[in-house]
């Protein structure tokens, strides 16, 4: 008998939680223009924010791009000390070997090796001092833009040439297919000379890379600096930036200890702070759009609760609980959020994935800027993930409700009599 009349009462229990949200929704309808305003500023915030947000990822995915076709690339593996201390006897071995194995994990796009060290070049009379960097000619287009720079020449077609900066082959007044001489210092403290013929001209527009900045064949420099099968780094690049974590978690578990795994930030740190630098400017603006849609969400509210004052006065005075008339304007207030929020969203969609497809044409003056032949996108795509779609609404709804709450806890304090005099 007992199990009975309990369940009969949670069925009434169920029953009367359901009439009540069906007598809120009713009641957010009694006035459809403020309503459908209060639904459009949720919506039209929203969009503004949601949109912003996602043109802001796709913009610095192609700040990190750039940064990493410029030498770095996504993901590097090197020895534990190279990062800190580049010395040219800081190398591993088993490059090869290492990357084979990771150019077959998922969502990598490019696997090359690099051999560096400063040393002295000259043409002539004319001496500078530049990076020599080792590259692998038909595996580098994968991992940096250095081929697609080329201005004159050929990009190290053969064993014996060098592919220079523009601003190093003007100091040195040098031309393609003049003699360079490369003096360096081998891993063991040996003399390491290379006679080499220029055989390609770059420029980036980044002064500094062009005036000290040169790649001969990895084989040439191993050679000449007696490395064997050693190298510097292993530079690897990602098809997918969203999955750039997963790939550098794959790799730790391919190489050996002897090695480290860097990702973009660690390589980049400049790029990681200008984009933490403009998501602060950015959510400064996104807040104070959302805290002006709020306010007017506040004074709705505060309207409906001096509006209904003799309909709340009366509920009280029929036996209901202030209590549960409070949570009567919060059910109304989070069915005006999901609505203006399901509004706010499908739009936003609506605008961010054909565009995400197809990307919106940057200004001509803007694409007019380049380093070099390093040209800024032509387009941004946007890029939508939970973050992007969930803040805005979350936000929106913790203070839909606060904002309701605080009107309605004028309720509390209501006298039945008081209120019942008022003039509707």
């Amino acid at each position: 008998m007992t199990a009975i009349l309990e369940g009969s009462t949670a069925t009434s229990e169920r029953a009367f939680s359901l009439l009540f949200v069906l007598v809120a929704w009713r009641n957010l309808w009694r006035n459809k223009r403020r309503t459908w305003l209060s639904v459009g500023g949720i919506a039209f915030s929203l969009f503004l924010v949601v949109t912003g947000m996602a043109f802001q990822t796709g913009t610095y995915d192609d700040m990190i791009n750039l940064g990493a076709r410029l030498g770095h690339s996504h993901i590097q593996v090197q020895h534990p000390d190279y990062l800190d201390n580049p010395r040219v006897k800081n190398t591993f071995y088993d490059a090869l070997g290492t990357s084979r194995s990771i150019s077959q994990i998922p969502d990598v796009a490019g696997v090359a090796m690099r051999t560096e060290s400063f040393a002295l070049v000259s043409v002539g009379e004319r001496s500078y001092g530049a990076m020599i960097v080792g590259v692998e000619p038909n595996k580098e287009p994968s991992v940096s833009d250095f081929p697609s720079l080329l201005i004159e020449g050929t990009y190290l077609s053969d064993v014996g040439h060098a592919y220079i900066g523009s601003a190093l082959a003007r100091n040195l007044s040098a031309a393609v297919g003049d003699e360079i001489v490369i003096l360096g210092t081998g891993k063991t403290g040996n003399l390491a000379p290379m006679l080499l013929t220029i055989g390609g001209i770059f420029t980036t527009g980044i002064t500094d890379v062009d005036r000290s900045y040169v790649q001969v064949r990895i084989e040439a420099f191993q050679e000449a600096f007696e490395f064997g099968d050693e190298i510097h780094r292993l530079l690897v690049s990602v098809s997918d930036l969203a999955h750039i974590n997963a790939v550098v978690a794959d790799i730790r578990r391919v190489v050996s200890d002897e090695v480290v795994v860097h990702d973009w930030e660690t390589l980049m740190p400049e790029i990681r702070q200008g984009i933490d630098l403009d998501k602060i400017s950015a959510q400064f603006m996104y807040w104070m759009l959302l805290a002006v849609v709020l306010l007017s969400i506040v004074n709705t509210f505060v309207m409906t609760v001096f509006e209904r004052s003799r309909e709340f006065g009366m509920l009280v005075a029929v036996g209901m609980r202030p209590r549960q008339i409070i949570g009567m304007v919060v059910i109304e207030s989070i069915a005006l959020w999901i609505v203006g929020s399901v509004v706010g969203l499908l739009v936003c969609l609506a605008v961010v994935i054909p565009t995400s497809w197809v990307g919106v044409p940057m200004p001509a003056a803007a694409t007019e800027m380049s380093m070099g032949g390093m040209q800024i996108p032509t387009h941004i795509y946007p890029g939508l993930d939970a973050s992007t779609l969930l803040t805005g609404p979350l936000v929106l709804g913790v203070g839909t409700v606060l904002g309701a709450m605080l009107p309605a806890l004028r309720i509390r304090t209501l006298k039945p009599v008081e209120a019942l005099r008022e003039e509707e």
